[in-house]
């Protein structure tokens, strides 16, 4: 709001400057021819301001404070002030006082597009805007470098004063578990910290598959849950082997399951059981199930003595 306030400011003081010269000019009032004093004063104060900018938008740069920086170019418009009066006196002592309309005129708008400048930026902080373009690119660059990073979408951001907010979702493999999909986004999010001084914050979400424009809570085909689909499968083959280890998927709008007996469990018969015809009975028992997609058994041997 400091911004905002200042660069009014300016906006004011650059129009009313513009203003003060034309009526002078279009008056006639004759003006006093100024001594060498009023020189020497004008390019002293020219240096002083301009090195006050450097080291007030320095330190604004450092600290991350518009309001340091807006400060930093009221300087230099001050600066602009004292050149209007270096010029002015310049002219005058040579006695060609249309100098002094010209300068005016010329740091009237410099002040005016400054001032504008600084409205501008600060309204977009107020309007909650998002990165720049090119801002929002060197991010998805940045991410697709991450690896284990197979997609990038849905990539938001948000100003807040001169940080910026991230919002992403990172596809990864769907065949791994879901806390190596968490590092995956841990690395990629510091990776952005590091290389983005502009980012404050990163909330990533971590996808399986591509599900960039759909909407899943607003799907009613909701997949079943561990419980139903353990439910479902002990329903469909009751005298199934007891399921050592469960591991589901939940890609293409399907549940695929990795299932781990032990041989243990296995009872003999006249048909021995294998990870392919154990595979083969519960595709075959489960057929009607609409959400069971790909089905993969696994036999693991018995290392207790």
């Amino acid at each position: 709001m400091g911004t905002l306030l200042l660069g009014s400011s300016l906006i004011t003081i650059a129009l009313l400057l513009a203003y003060n010269y034309l009526t002078l000019a279009v008056s006639g009032q004759n003006q006093v021819a100024p001594g060498w004093p009023a020189l020497l004063v004008a390019l002293v104060s020219i240096a002083a301001k301009e090195w006050i900018f450097h080291y007030t938008k320095k330190a604004g740069e450092k600290l991350r404070s518009n309001l340091l920086i807006a400060n930093a170019w009221h300087s230099r418009t001050d600066a602009f002030s004292s050149i209007i009066v270096l010029i002015g006196v310049a002219g005058s002592m040579l006695g060609v006082h249309w100098f002094d309309l010209v300068a005016a005129l010329i740091v009237a708008l410099i002040i005016l597009k400054i001032g504008w400048q600084l409205v501008w930026d600060s309204s977009k902080e107020l309007v909650d805007s998002s990165a720049e373009p090119e801002q929002v690119e060197q991010l998805r660059e940045t991410l697709f470098t991450s690896e284990g990073v197979l997609n990038v979408h849905d990539l938001r951001t948000r100003r807040m004063g001169q940080d910026i907010l991230l919002d992403v979702h990172i596809q990864v493999s769907g065949d791994i578990s879901v806390s190596e999909g968490h590092q995956i986004g841990e690395h990629a999010a510091q990776q952005l910290l590091k290389q983005h001084s502009f980012i404050n914050d990163v909330i990533y979400h971590i996808d399986a598959e591509d599900d960039h424009n759909v909407n899943h809570r607003k799907s009613t085909a909701l997949l079943p849950l561990r419980n139903k689909v353990l439910s479902d499968l002990k329903a469909n083959w009751p005298d199934m082997p007891k399921i050592q280890k469960l591991t589901l998927h939940y890609l293409n709008q399907q549940v695929d399951i990795e299932i781990v007996f032990n041989t243990t469990q296995l009872k003999s018969g006249p048909t021995p059981l294998n990870s392919e015809n154990i595979k083969q009975q519960i595709i075959k028992r489960n057929k009607q199930l609409p959400w069971l997609g790909k089905v993969v058994v696994y036999i693991q041997q018995n290392t207790n003595p």
